[in-house]
């Protein structure tokens, strides 16, 4: 079996662009799933790492946070979590 040489592309910064074979929910709309997920991994994973997880190019997903403010958002539970003990 010959392995095939597949050529992606990428962006400036390194990340992959929209490929329909990775990012098979891109145009789709985030599941309250999706977002928790993210609150509950971004900073502590790579953005790569979540983008497949989700099927979701990485640009997305930065944009999804900083739209959102999904950070402070995680934050403010966090803190309100451990301030309910």
């Amino acid at each position: 079996m010959e392995l095939q040489e597949v050529d992606y592309q990428y962006d400036q910064y390194g990340r992959l662009v929209y490929n329909s074979e990775f990012h098979l929910n891109h145009g789709k709309p985030y599941t309250q799933s999706d977002l928790e997920y993210l609150c509950k991994f971004w900073g502590f994973d790579e953005a790569k790492s979540l983008a497949f997880a989700l099927g979701r190019p990485e640009h997305s997903l930065a944009s999804k946070v900083n739209q959102d403010n999904l950070i402070g958002i995680k934050n403010r539970i966090i803190i309100g979590r451990r301030g309910s003990s």
